[in-house]
């Protein structure tokens, strides 16, 4: 009856130390599959950073192309009110050599009718 008690005694022992096994190879795994989702997450992580990195770098460039983009706009439109307000002098002058050479005519003609 003791054997027979040593016996079922042992075979618990060694169910409850398979199970314990078992137990440990689960977690083990489990824990292996969580270290791996933590390696992606960060692999996942740099690859976003390294994103992030290129847009801010090509938001800074469309920023640079932007600002001098816009100081060749300001510029031309400086360029177009030189040209206009040249433009307006001409005429001017023009108006003005029309009127002295109209001026000069009707002497000419006041001269001519003299004689």
């Amino acid at each position: 009856r003791k054997t027979q008690t040593e016996n079922e005694f042992n075979q618990l022992g060694s169910d409850v130390s398979a199970w314990a096994s078992e137990q440990i190879v689960a977690l083990e795994n489990q824990q292996q599959d969580h270290l791996l989702k933590i390696k992606n997450q960060q692999d996942d992580l740099s690859n976003l950073a390294l994103e992030e990195e290129e847009i801010k770098k090509e938001a800074q460039r469309l920023k640079t192309n932007s600002e001098r983009e816009e100081r060749e706009l300001l510029q031309n439109e400086k360029i177009v009110q030189d040209l206009r307000q040249r433009e307006t002098d001409a005429i001017k002058k023009i108006e003005e050599i029309s009127r002295h050479l109209n001026n000069m005519q009707n002497i000419l003609n006041k001269n001519i009718n003299q004689f």
